[in-house]
């Protein structure tokens, strides 16, 4: 995640992630993470490894699950200063022998 501070100021922050299936027949809620978003620069670049679990739904043409991240940068006062949503899915690939199927 990039994120661009243009005040001159330093910023401190947090970043919310939350994510959860929409299309499907079962429901996946991902529990929400929270983390610190510190920068005394212009460009802070975060890396935020988000587990979906053992439930994880896997997408696929005949049951298409997909899921909606919603990602919040907030203040120093908790206030939202920018919100993010994207839809995504998850494919499973692995090796057959020498090939992947």
């Amino acid at each position: 995640m990039a994120i661009s501070n243009n005040s001159g100021k330093p910023f401190k922050g947090k970043v919310s992630l939350q994510a959860e299936s929409f299309n499907s027949d079962v429901l996946h809620r991902i529990k929400s993470i929270e983390v610190e978003a510190n920068s005394s620069s212009a460009d802070l670049q975060l890396v935020i490894d988000y587990h979906l679990g053992n439930r994880m739904q896997l997408w696929n043409e005949f049951s298409p699950a997909l899921y909606k991240l919603t990602v919040n940068l907030t203040g120093p006062d908790g206030k939202i200063l920018d919100l993010k949503t994207e839809d995504f899915g998850m494919r499973e690939f692995k090796v057959n022998g020498t090939r992947l199927p």
